[in-house]
């Protein structure tokens, strides 16, 4: 019996792929033709008649066809059947739950309408349903962005916090259509743009030796990243130590650091003289710890702060501040991306954008506003501890 499910695994439905069939025909034929009735055609196809209902519905949207009840399917004019594209910002995050801790992606994505229209394109921001808590799926959650990509409504890609699927990726590259992501290029985008945190821990390192500070301790989270931490402390002559280094929790998830935190300060009797955030989230996760370890910040502790422009970091103590400018970022993705639709190639593949130093913010007094309670130093409840 025939079905509208997905065929094969690919994740593309199977009207999805019938309206495709149909849309080469529609197209060899002459405007005012009338296509045969949906039995026949169906019977043609080798498909149900529900299926063949639900593709010609795609192609009137389009414009290609037009449904006269009563009468038939009519091929319009082909001048009138071009689809309006958009270019897709996707991420499969879901940046509208409360507790996303999602701030970067949310500022980016802002960004990159703003520079996509000012291109004179169109927009169209799509958001799936991944959470911390999901495990990861082989599909896309976005139905919405695969449908519109197999329907030519699309005409260039941005991602953020997305895995580069066969399914997606390889259905982009047949239409030949350009994908510009992050976190490199995994062979499968045409060019990555990314915050530039080797650079950024090797300014924050250098920093911390010139204010006589010889023992850093460092909480992080990208692959690898680790390596390069103390390959850059040791480049320093600086006395970094794999107890005080933590890189093994996503920021995603609530508490984590919290839990590194705490984890460094208790992992030997010496402790260091200072500490690099490598995530601005990690960072406000841990200032809780801070405070209810007692550490006194900066005597104790120095602390430097790879964070993103434009996000507000608050916290009881004086802390460095390195930004990544968000704009820079959405700027340079989109310029790629723009270069790639015209069909030139872009000369670098992987951008990295760099860490500046900012001035110092004002720190918020540590007593609760009058009448108010006083924040707690304790990670909110259902948190890693």
């Amino acid at each position: 019996m025939k079905t509208d499910r997905t065929q094969g695994g690919s994740g593309r439905r199977l009207d999805h792929r019938l309206a495709e069939r149909l849309r080469e025909e529609i197209c060899r034929r002459t405007p005012g033709d009338k296509l045969e009735g949906m039995p026949a055609l169906a019977a043609r196809y080798s498909t149900s008649i529900n299926t063949m209902r639900m593709a010609l519905a795609h192609l009137e949207a389009e414009g290609l066809v037009e449904i006269r009840p009563g009468s038939g399917c009519y091929v319009r004019s082909h001048s009138a059947a071009v689809p309006t594209r958009h270019v897709a910002v996707l991420t499969e995050y879901n940046l509208l739950l409360s507790g996303s801790r999602a701030d970067f992606y949310r500022h980016l994505m802002n960004e990159l309408r703003l520079f996509i229209r000012a291109k004179g394109r169109s927009p169209r921001l799509y958001i799936g349903y991944q959470t911390s808590d999901s495990i990861a799926s082989e599909t896309l959650t976005c139905t919405e962005f695969m449908e519109d990509l197999t329907l030519h409504r699309v005409e260039g890609i941005i991602v953020m916090a997305v895995r580069p699927l066969y399914h997606w990726t390889h259905e982009a590259h047949e239409r030949g259509i350009p994908i510009v992501g992050m976190r490199g290029c995994a062979d499968r985008f045409d060019a990555s743009v990314d915050p530039d945190v080797e650079g950024g821990i090797r300014l924050a390192l250098d920093l911390l030796k010139r204010r006589g500070r010889t023992r850093p301790g460092f909480l992080g989270w990208w692959p690898d990243i680790q390596k390069r931490f103390m390959a850059s402390a040791s480049e320093l002559s600086l006395d970094a130590r794999p107890e005080w280094v933590r890189a093994t929790i996503h920021p995603a998830h609530p508490g984590a650091g919290w839990a590194q935190l705490r984890e460094i300060w208790a992992g030997s009797s010496l402790k260091p003289d200072s500490v690099v955030f490598a995530d601005d989230v990690l960072f406000q996760d841990a200032v809780p710890a801070l405070l209810s370890l007692g550490i006194r910040i900066p005597e104790e502790l120095e602390v430097v702060v790879l964070a993103n422009s434009g996000i507000p970091l608050p916290a009881p103590f004086s802390f460095t501040r390195l930004d990544c400018d968000i704009r820079e970022i959405a700027s340079a993705m989109v310029s790629c991306l723009i270069t790639l639709m015209s069909g030139t190639p872009v000369a670098n593949r992987e951008i990295s954008i760099p860490y500046r130093l900012t001035p110092p913010a004002a720190v918020l007094p540590e007593e609760a506003p009058t009448g108010g309670q006083a924040p707690s130093l304790e990670p909110a409840p259902g948190t890693l501890r």
